[in-house]
Protein backbone atom coordinates (compact mmCIF):
# COMPACT_ATOMS: atom_id res chain seq x y z
CA UNK A 1 0.00 0.00 0.00
CA UNK A 2 2.94 2.57 0.70
CA UNK A 3 4.33 1.82 -2.51
CA UNK A 4 0.95 2.82 -4.12
CA UNK A 5 0.53 6.32 -2.01
CA UNK A 6 3.81 7.09 -3.29
CA UNK A 7 3.31 6.41 -6.82
CA UNK A 8 0.44 8.30 -6.82
CA UNK A 9 2.39 11.45 -4.66
CA UNK A 10 4.86 11.04 -7.55
CA UNK A 11 2.32 11.72 -10.04
CA UNK A 12 0.71 14.31 -8.66
CA UNK A 13 4.05 16.05 -7.95
CA UNK A 14 4.82 15.46 -10.88
CA UNK A 15 1.82 16.55 -12.95
CA UNK A 16 2.16 20.13 -10.55
CA UNK A 17 5.79 20.48 -11.65
CA UNK A 18 4.74 19.89 -15.91
CA UNK A 19 1.72 22.65 -15.04
CA UNK A 20 3.94 25.15 -13.44
CA UNK A 21 6.52 24.50 -15.85
CA UNK A 22 4.65 25.00 -19.13
CA UNK A 23 2.71 28.22 -17.23
CA UNK A 24 3.53 30.34 -19.83
CA UNK A 25 2.11 28.11 -22.79
CA UNK A 26 -1.73 28.94 -22.88
CA UNK A 27 -3.52 30.50 -19.60
CA UNK A 28 -0.72 31.40 -17.33
CA UNK A 29 -3.28 31.54 -14.29
CA UNK A 30 -5.23 28.09 -15.11
CA UNK A 31 -1.57 26.43 -15.38
CA UNK A 32 -0.67 27.93 -11.77
CA UNK A 33 -4.30 26.95 -10.44
CA UNK A 34 -3.78 23.57 -11.78
CA UNK A 35 -0.25 23.29 -10.66
CA UNK A 36 -1.66 24.58 -7.13
CA UNK A 37 -3.98 21.74 -6.89
CA UNK A 38 -1.80 18.90 -7.56
CA UNK A 39 0.60 20.20 -5.34
CA UNK A 40 -1.80 20.26 -2.52
CA UNK A 41 -2.91 16.23 -3.80
CA UNK A 42 0.71 15.37 -3.68
CA UNK A 43 0.85 16.79 -0.43
CA UNK A 44 -2.65 15.07 0.93
CA UNK A 45 -1.65 12.04 -0.28
CA UNK A 46 1.69 11.72 1.15
CA UNK A 47 0.02 12.59 4.38
CA UNK A 48 -2.26 10.26 4.22
CA UNK A 49 0.33 7.41 3.08
CA UNK A 50 2.74 8.31 5.80
CA UNK A 51 -0.63 7.87 8.25
CA UNK A 52 -1.88 4.77 6.93
CA UNK A 53 1.56 2.95 6.78
CA UNK A 54 2.34 3.68 10.43
CA UNK A 55 -0.43 2.51 11.60
CA UNK A 56 -0.83 -0.56 9.49
CA UNK A 57 3.17 -1.13 10.41
CA UNK A 58 3.34 -0.74 14.28
CA UNK A 59 -0.72 -2.06 14.51
CA UNK A 60 -1.27 0.48 15.97
CA UNK A 61 0.46 3.73 17.66
CA UNK A 62 3.82 2.52 20.27
CA UNK A 63 3.94 4.60 23.78
CA UNK A 64 7.07 6.27 23.63
CA UNK A 65 9.82 6.17 26.75
CA UNK A 66 8.49 2.92 28.33
CA UNK A 67 10.37 -0.23 28.48
CA UNK A 68 8.74 -4.27 29.34
CA UNK A 69 11.18 -6.71 30.39
CA UNK A 70 10.12 -9.74 30.91
CA UNK A 71 12.67 -12.92 31.56
CA UNK A 72 10.87 -15.45 29.64
CA UNK A 73 8.37 -15.63 27.21
CA UNK A 74 7.03 -19.35 27.99
CA UNK A 75 4.85 -19.86 30.64
CA UNK A 76 2.67 -22.77 31.81
CA UNK A 77 -1.40 -21.89 32.57
CA UNK A 78 -1.40 -20.82 36.50
CA UNK A 79 2.46 -19.57 36.72
CA UNK A 80 3.31 -16.01 37.85
CA UNK A 81 4.24 -13.73 34.99
CA UNK A 82 6.93 -11.02 36.49
CA UNK A 83 7.37 -7.85 34.47
CA UNK A 84 9.79 -4.74 35.18
CA UNK A 85 8.00 -1.77 33.41
CA UNK A 86 10.58 0.94 33.00
CA UNK A 87 9.65 4.56 32.00
CA UNK A 88 12.22 7.34 30.60
CA UNK A 89 9.04 9.87 30.24
CA UNK A 90 8.24 10.70 33.35
CA UNK A 91 3.73 10.25 33.45
CA UNK A 92 1.30 12.60 35.12
CA UNK A 93 -2.03 12.26 35.75
CA UNK A 94 -2.93 13.51 32.44
CA UNK A 95 -0.71 10.84 30.84
CA UNK A 96 -1.78 7.82 32.45
CA UNK A 97 -0.11 4.28 31.91
CA UNK A 98 -0.85 0.63 32.66
CA UNK A 99 0.61 -2.37 32.41
CA UNK A 100 -1.47 -5.64 31.93
CA UNK A 101 -2.04 -9.60 30.90
CA UNK A 102 -3.78 -9.69 27.76
CA UNK A 103 -5.39 -12.99 26.13
CA UNK A 104 -6.69 -12.11 22.85
CA UNK A 105 -9.14 -15.11 20.71
CA UNK A 106 -9.08 -14.68 16.92
CA UNK A 107 -11.78 -16.20 15.33
CA UNK A 108 -13.35 -16.54 11.69
CA UNK A 109 -15.98 -15.76 11.22
CA UNK A 110 -18.78 -16.04 8.36
CA UNK A 111 -20.29 -13.00 7.17
CA UNK A 112 -23.11 -12.44 4.57
CA UNK A 113 -23.08 -9.50 2.77
CA UNK A 114 -24.67 -8.30 -0.57
CA UNK A 115 -23.67 -6.11 -3.39
CA UNK A 116 -26.06 -5.78 -6.90
CA UNK A 117 -25.58 -9.40 -7.89
CA UNK A 118 -27.16 -10.74 -4.32
CA UNK A 119 -25.82 -11.84 -0.98
CA UNK A 120 -22.06 -13.83 -0.67
CA UNK A 121 -19.62 -15.01 2.43
CA UNK A 122 -16.58 -13.68 3.49
CA UNK A 123 -14.56 -14.70 6.21
CA UNK A 124 -13.66 -12.62 9.17
CA UNK A 125 -10.86 -12.32 12.07
CA UNK A 126 -12.38 -11.19 14.69
CA UNK A 127 -10.78 -10.68 17.67
CA UNK A 128 -11.98 -10.42 21.14
CA UNK A 129 -10.08 -9.91 24.47
CA UNK A 130 -11.15 -13.19 26.42
CA UNK A 131 -8.29 -12.30 29.52
CA UNK A 132 -7.47 -8.79 30.43
CA UNK A 133 -5.66 -7.52 33.63
CA UNK A 134 -4.61 -3.76 33.98
CA UNK A 135 -2.79 -2.44 36.53
CA UNK A 136 -2.50 0.82 36.91
CA UNK A 137 1.13 2.48 37.11
CA UNK A 138 1.92 5.32 39.63
CA UNK A 139 2.10 8.60 37.88
CA UNK A 140 5.80 9.80 38.46
CA UNK A 141 7.28 6.03 38.59
CA UNK A 142 10.42 5.61 36.79
CA UNK A 143 10.22 1.69 37.36
CA UNK A 144 7.98 -0.49 39.10
CA UNK A 145 7.40 -4.45 39.14
CA UNK A 146 4.26 -6.35 38.73
CA UNK A 147 3.36 -9.80 38.56
CA UNK A 148 0.52 -11.65 36.57
CA UNK A 149 -0.99 -14.93 37.02
CA UNK A 150 -1.79 -16.84 33.91
CA UNK A 151 -5.28 -18.08 34.85
CA UNK A 152 -5.44 -22.08 35.45
CA UNK A 153 -8.42 -22.86 33.56
CA UNK A 154 -7.93 -20.22 30.89
CA UNK A 155 -7.22 -21.27 27.25
CA UNK A 156 -3.68 -21.87 26.15
CA UNK A 157 -1.91 -20.40 23.11
CA UNK A 158 -2.60 -21.78 20.13
CA UNK A 159 -2.35 -21.01 16.14
CA UNK A 160 -5.25 -22.40 14.40
CA UNK A 161 -6.65 -21.96 10.45
CA UNK A 162 -10.04 -20.28 12.40
CA UNK A 163 -9.72 -20.00 16.06
CA UNK A 164 -6.59 -18.60 17.75
CA UNK A 165 -5.66 -17.80 20.80
CA UNK A 166 -2.31 -14.95 21.50
CA UNK A 167 -0.98 -13.66 24.99
CA UNK A 168 0.93 -10.43 25.60
CA UNK A 169 2.54 -8.53 28.58
CA UNK A 170 1.17 -5.11 27.38
CA UNK A 171 1.92 -1.14 28.49
CA UNK A 172 -0.61 1.07 27.04
CA UNK A 173 -1.60 4.81 27.38
CA UNK A 174 -5.79 4.92 27.41
CA UNK A 175 -6.93 7.52 25.22
CA UNK A 176 -10.36 8.42 24.77
CA UNK A 177 -11.95 7.95 21.01
CA UNK A 178 -8.11 6.78 19.58
CA UNK A 179 -5.99 4.43 19.67
CA UNK A 180 -4.08 3.29 22.57
CA UNK A 181 -0.36 3.93 21.89
CA UNK A 182 1.16 0.74 23.22
CA UNK A 183 4.05 -1.70 23.81
CA UNK A 184 3.48 -5.40 23.14
CA UNK A 185 5.74 -8.52 24.61
CA UNK A 186 4.16 -11.88 23.12
CA UNK A 187 4.55 -14.97 25.74
CA UNK A 188 3.75 -18.36 24.82
CA UNK A 189 0.60 -19.99 27.30
CA UNK A 190 1.45 -24.14 27.06
CA UNK A 191 -1.46 -26.43 28.79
Amino acid sequence: MLIVFAALTLGALGGAIALYVTRNHGSRSGHEVGAAVFAGMALLLACLGWFLSRRSLTSGPRARGVELQVERTEFRRGEQVPVMVRCEVQHTEGHQLQVGLVCTRYMDMKEQRYNQYGSYTVRETEPVDVITDWRDVPAGTAGESYTFAIPADGPFSYEGDTLSYAYRISAREPKRMRADPHRDVPIWVTP
